[in-house]
């Protein structure tokens, strides 16, 4: 093929039965995210199908049009299966420049729920060059990982094709727009608006806000579920989920958060070795399904 295609499913079956999926969604232009669901007891079938993304990850990587760098999985942390294919290399290659580990809580909130309008003091405005900088600064300094050159939102690291082109010219809707939420003009949250059709839409990760609170000590929860209130307003539906980092925010603040998603990335010029990985936990037979 030309150029590689924007979403890919993997089946994988046991005794002619369907046991399980994994979806593969280009999720920016240089980034695919890989979308886990698989019954109980049917680990091995699910390593199967992760070699067969493997070929296919490295025959799109090896595409002189692909320019496939990032492959990024969210997971639950108590769900056996992904902690283990993924986050168990994670920790064993203890290097977060070729592969990270980020946890966010997800919160859930209606878009009509009652709020009291922010502060005068306060600003929700488009993000501007200086709040990438700032926000790449801080993810640098507590995280250290891929997540945002996978997001595209180190300055100058978007490509000249956006994600909404590529996915517009399959009649499909995908689509980013940043916030940052400034007291006096000093930023204190950063918001990932997240928009995709509802066929895209997988498990509320991909049809979603991602927002980080860079100032956890001085922003209280009234004013940030304030401006979450105001950017959700950009959705059509009535409930949007929010990914909530660091959730060491959602917890001290009781913003009710149901489950924590972990974040796994990968920079796929480095990923000989994760494959390897996963084979040998396919030859070994040495894993537990969720």
């Amino acid at each position: 093929m030309e150029s590689p295609e924007i979403a890919r499913h993997f089946i994988y079956q046991d005794n002619g039965s369907i046991q399980g999926y994994i979806s593969m969604l280009r999720f920016f232009e240089k980034t695919w995210l890989f979308h886990h669901h698989a019954s109980v007891g049917n680990a091995r079938a699910g390593l199967v199908v992760l070699d067969q993304i493997g070929s296919f990850v490295n025959d799109v990587f090896n595409m002189d049009s692909s320019r496939m760098q990032y492959v990024l999985c969210y997971f639950r942390p108590e769900n056996r299966f992904p902690n283990r294919v993924f986050g168990d290399y994670a920790r064993h290659l203890s290097n977060s420049r070729l592969c990270s580990i980020d946890d966010f809580a997800h919160v859930l909130l209606r878009k009509n729920r009652p709020v009291s309008p922010l502060p005068s003091s306060f600003t929700l405005e488009p993000s501007t060059m200086s709040d990438l900088c700032e926000l790449d600064d801080y993810y640098s300094s507590t995280s250290g990982g891929l997540m945002t050159e996978a997001f595209e939102l180190r300055p100058g690291s978007a490509l000249e094709t956006s994600i909404k082109e590529i996915y517009a010219k399959k009649g499909m809707k995908r689509d980013r727009i940043l916030f940052s939420l400034r007291k006096k003009g000093e930023l204190k949250a950063f918001f990932i608006v997240n928009v995709s059709d509802v066929g895209l839409n997988l498990s509320n990760l991909t049809n979603c806000v991602t927002a980080f609170v860079l100032d956890c000590d001085s922003l209280s929860p009234d004013h940030f579920l304030s401006a979450c209130s105001d950017v959700a307003r950009t959705y059509t539906e009535d409930e949007i989920a929010f990914l909530v980092s660091p959730t060491t925010y959602s917890e001290k603040n009781g913003l009710h958060h149901d489950k924590v998603y972990r974040l796994w990335a990968i920079d796929i010029r480095y990923s000989d070795q994760y494959f390897e990985f996963i084979s040998g936990l396919t030859r070994r037979g040495k894993v537990t399904d969720d």
